[in-house]
């Protein structure tokens, strides 16, 4: 049974998340969306072509990213602000998935 804390914290990272989604333009590619053992929301992007995103959130107001470039994770180049526009970057790997 998880404690108030940790329900406080889902609860925190599903409102983050929420809001997050928000920030998406409606022709961004559809998301797969699960909540890690530890209560955070992943959001991840896959391609057929072998591209993928992933944004974690923990319900504190910011989030962070990675996209697979030549095979490899690399780190989104900015902490992601909940309720901010997108980083340019990870914005730009999902507009070419698109």
């Amino acid at each position: 049974m998880p404690t108030s804390s940790e329900k406080l914290s889902i609860e925190n990272a599903d409102r983050d998340a929420i809001a997050f989604a928000n920030t998406l333009w409606p022709e961004c590619p559809t998301p797969y969306r699960f909540r890690a053992e530890d209560g955070e929301v992943v959001i991840e992007w896959s391609s057929q072509t072998g591209d993928r995103a992933i944004v974690s959130i923990e319900g504190d107001g910011l989030y962070g990213y990675c996209m697979k470039v030549n095979g490899k994770f690399v780190p989104g180049s900015f902490d992601g602000v909940i309720g901010a526009p997108i980083p340019d970057d990870l914005a730009s790997y999902l507009r070419r998935m698109s």
